[in-house]
Order: C-alpha cells, then sequence, then structure tokens
C-alpha cells in the first residue's frame, strides 16, 4: 500500500493518500494501515471478460473500510458477489 503526503496547502499538510489494490468478495475489508481517520475512499472493481462489477462503501471505522460487490454477467440482474474481486482503491484521511 503506498502512501503520500498531499501538497502543503491541500488540508494543510496533515492529510495523506493511499492507494493499492485488494482482492475481496462482498463485505471484504480495507486496512489503511498508516492513517487513524478516513475521510474519503475511490474504488473500482475489475470484472472477468463479459462481465461487470461494482464496489461500493459500505462502512468506515476509523481506518478500517468495509466493501459491498455486486455484479453479473452482461445483460444479467447484479447480484452480490461471493467470488474474491480485484479492486483498486485510493484512500484518503489522516
Amino acid at each position: 500500500m503506498a502512501t503520500q503526503n498531499l501538497i502543503q496547502g491541500f488540508g494543510l499538510g496533515t492529510y495523506k493518500i493511499q492507494e493499492g489494490t485488494a482482492s475481496l468478495a462482498n463485505g471484504g475489508t480495507i486496512t489503511a494501515a498508516n492513517l487513524h481517520t478516513v475521510l474519503a475512499v475511490e474504488l473500482t472493481a475489475v470484472a472477468a471478460s463479459g462481465s461487470y462489477a461494482i464496489a461500493n462503501v459500505i462502512s468506515i471505522s476509523g481506518n478500517v473500510v468495509t466493501i459491498g460487490l455486486s455484479g453479473a454477467a452482461a445483460g444479467t440482474a447484479p447480484a452480490t458477489l461471493t467470488s474474491a474481486t480485484t479492486v483498486h482503491y485510493v484512500i484518503i484521511g489522516q
């Protein structure tokens, strides 16, 4: 998990960005180890060919983000994903 300081002037230099990937199923968690508080999260799920996947934040508690995942093959209704899916994330916090 890479951690970067934000440029001075954005958040008075106290905010950080962590980015990386995680293999998660629905309800999986990402722990932002170098942060105490999570302020914002950006997620992108990688779907298998011919399918789609949607990642969303279920909850944030301190530096732990719980992820919800759903998706399906093209042309079918979305359902909760129970198998692991690669999720790219960017977490902003302190």
